[in-house]
């Protein structure tokens, strides 16, 4: 069975998103890892912690053709209505709040 490789936006650069990002990478179906967060710097210092790109803005994320997937790491209550949306693009949501 062929399945489509998840390329993933980790969303939110904050306190958990650390301990997920290299286990995004490690995943044997995971082919890409995209950062991204309201704080530019955040994003830039990820990126070069974790070897991966940047993605300038969750709507840019979920707009993209290079992104399937989105991982939201960002403060609880802001969870559910960005994976509304993100389900609404058609993206694939891991939210680390229930």
């Amino acid at each position: 069975m062929n399945r489509e490789k998840i390329k993933i936006a980790v969303i939110g650069c904050g306190r958990f998103s650390p301990f997920f990002v290299p286990l995004f990478k490690a995943h044997p179906d995971v082919e890409k890892v995209y950062v991204c967060d309201l704080k530019p710097e955040r994003a830039e210092e990820f990126s070069k912690r974790f070897d991966v790109e940047i993605i300038k803005s969750f709507e840019e994320a979920i707009t993209s053709d290079k992104v399937n997937s989105v991982a939201i790491f960002t403060p609880r209550t802001t969870h559910a209505p960005l994976v509304i949306k993100a389900l609404k693009a058609g993206k694939h949501v891991y939210s680390s709040v229930p």
